[in-house]
């Protein structure tokens, strides 16, 4: 038989039980604040532009809808159509397509720019038919090269090169990839223009082409843009996250299907928390921004990874869509000194033997290549012809030799051979490389 503590002991030892549970009291108190304080709502606040009004916006919405015809559309402009549309159904089409071509042009005349997206559930239903309406000014063009009308086509091919400019504005990275691919319709449809214009229409759609050029949105606020929609998507998808969902979702039992993002959404936050996940996605963001600001040319140390896996689940990837959108500058500026150099020609009966000389009757200042550190578009004399160029995205001067990759060629269309990728090698050559 074991003899009681003394009650001397058991005082001391009862004092620090009771300490220890204050203690422990305490520290999960000290872990709820913190807790509370790391997952209480986000507080960055997301603006929300003013919409023009009226919204020239508005007006593509209705061309959009409106377009009919699509497959002839598609069968004028493809390499070796099956059955090539005759002109005469070209025509017909257009006309069947009169009232869209008609709101596009009343929208020329307003200010456009995206609606807001500001959750991860907004949708974009409207760009593949406003991809629709600059293919129908394609073939517009078309027609009119066929009628002989050389002054018009250039018309329809730069109002498809409007729209390339005009669908960036205000939108996220989808639509800056939309806007590119209207701006490349229309500048194919204008390579096939120039040689057939007169000095004054040659002139004259230079002048339009630098005035589109002047409304370009620039990729940075494109990406800024992305981050607003996903700083509001974050703030939405965490508002709807409590304690208990994110036990249950995290562990999957909930009794029904959980995606992955939904379980690094409600398993991850409470670790790294809502504030550090926004802060997080708001950080690499702003760094894309900053990176974008500067030359292509530049090259910059990879993005920081983000130590959250939501953060690195939705930070999209923007290196391609930013080639693509420095090739639709490229190719715009070397269309223009294309341009020029057509009515220098007719003016002066040659080529001039260097750009320069484009300065200050037909250009006030000669464009600098995109894809260059500094430095203009590459350019020499081949005869009685000429070799313009851009180095392209591998920053290097090939001497003109055009990007050319067979792997790209397709029965239904060799020429993608030259198609430009930012792994692409080579330079951008005028009328080789579309």
């Amino acid at each position: 038989m074991h003899n009681a503590p003394p009650r001397s002991a058991a005082k001391p030892r009862r004092a620090r039980s009771i300490l220890a549970g204050i203690i422990g009291m305490c520290a999960l108190a000290g872990l709820a604040i913190a807790w509370h304080v790391a997952n209480d709502a986000p507080d960055i606040t997301v603006p929300n532009p003013i919409m023009p009004s009226p919204n020239a916006f508005d007006n593509y919405i209705t061309a959009g809808r409106g377009i009919v015809s699509t497959k002839l559309i598609d069968d004028s402009l493809a390499y070796k159509p099956k059955t090539p549309p005759t002109l005469e159904q070209q025509e017909a089409a257009l006309k069947e397509n009169a009232g869209v071509l008609q709101s596009l042009h009343e929208g020329f005349a307003y200010e456009f720019r995206n609606p807001p997206a500001r959750s991860f559930s907004a949708i974009f239903p409207y760009f593949s038919n406003f991809r629709r309406v600059a293919r129908l000014l394609a073939m517009e063009s078309q027609v009119r090269s066929a009628r002989g009308d050389w002054k018009g086509a250039s018309e329809s091919a730069l109002d498809a090169i409007r729209m390339g400019e005009d669908i960036p504005r205000g939108g996220v990275v989808i639509a800056q990839i939309v806007g590119d691919a209207c701006a490349a319709t229309g500048q194919s449809a204008l390579w096939k223009t120039i040689e057939h214009l007169d000095a004054a229409q040659s002139r004259a759609a230079a002048q339009r082409l630098h005035a589109l050029m002047q409304r370009h949105f620039s990729y940075a606020d494109t990406i800024r843009e992305e981050k607003w929609t996903g700083q509001a998507g974050l703030k939405e998808v965490l508002r709807s996250v409590t304690l208990s969902s994110a036990l249950k979702n995290g562990a999957g039992t909930t009794g029904t299907e959980t995606s992955d993002m939904q379980r690094y959404r409600m398993a991850f936050y409470m670790v790294y928390g809502k504030k550090r996940i926004l802060q997080n996605y708001t950080e690499i963001m702003d760094a894309t921004i900053a990176q974008a600001r500067q030359p292509y040319s530049v090259k910059h140390p990879p993005l920081p990874i983000p130590s959250d896996p939501i953060t690195k689940e939705i930070a999209p990837e923007f290196e391609s869509a930013r080639c693509i959108e420095v090739r639709t500058e490229a190719q715009n500026a070397m269309l223009l000194i294309a341009l020029y150099l057509h009515a220098y020609r007719l003016d002066h009966g040659h080529y001039p033997a260097a750009l320069a000389e484009l300065v200050p009757t037909y250009l006030s200042k000669i464009p600098e290549d995109p894809f260059a550190l500094q430095g203009p578009f590459c350019y020499r004399l081949q005869g009685e012809k000429y070799l313009l160029y851009s180095i392209g995205p591998d920053g290097k001067d090939n001497g003109g030799i055009p990007i050319d990759d067979p792997k790209h060629a397709s029965s239904t269309n060799p020429l993608s051979r030259h198609i430009v990728e930012k792994e692409s090698l080579g330079d951008i050559v005028a009328g080789v490389n579309p």
